[in-house]
């Protein structure tokens, strides 16, 4: 809950400072973490309401089947990720915008290779 107040505050003050600034950009940011943050806060309340609930909740987050379908689902996420970014490097490079595509490409690259280390540190650690 303290994270999540956390992110909230940061939210507001971001979204007060584009506001105040007139940056679009900055407000939404703000508008966002500040939501998100409520609604993780209004969840987390109701699921630890009672110390039954509670118990249930962290035995269902640390079943075995749970975890390999988050595993899974963390995969098909990045392979799909991938797979959109590359169709859109070649998307704005047919379509003429360079600049777009190699920004595309480098992010594509630097997302491969960050999963790449965390696979390996995770590995390692476990």
């Amino acid at each position: 809950m303290f994270y999540f107040l956390i992110i909230f505050v940061t939210g507001i003050i971001m979204l007060i400072a584009g506001r105040l600034n007139g940056n679009d950009f900055l407000f939404g940011i703000g508008i966002g973490l500040a939501a998100v943050s409520v609604a993780k806060m209004i969840q987390y309340a109701v699921l630890f309401k009672t110390k039954d609930a509670a118990r249930d909740y962290m035995v269902a987050s640390c079943d075995e089947r749970n975890l390999f379908i988050a595993g899974r689902a963390s995969k098909l996420t990045i392979q799909i990720t991938s797979l959109a970014g590359l169709a859109a490097v070649i998307a704005f490079g047919a379509a003429g915008y360079e600049d777009y595509s190699i920004l595309t490409a480098v992010i594509v690259c630097f997302i491969s290779v960050l999963y790449l280390a965390v696979y390996f540190v995770v590995s390692r650690k476990y």
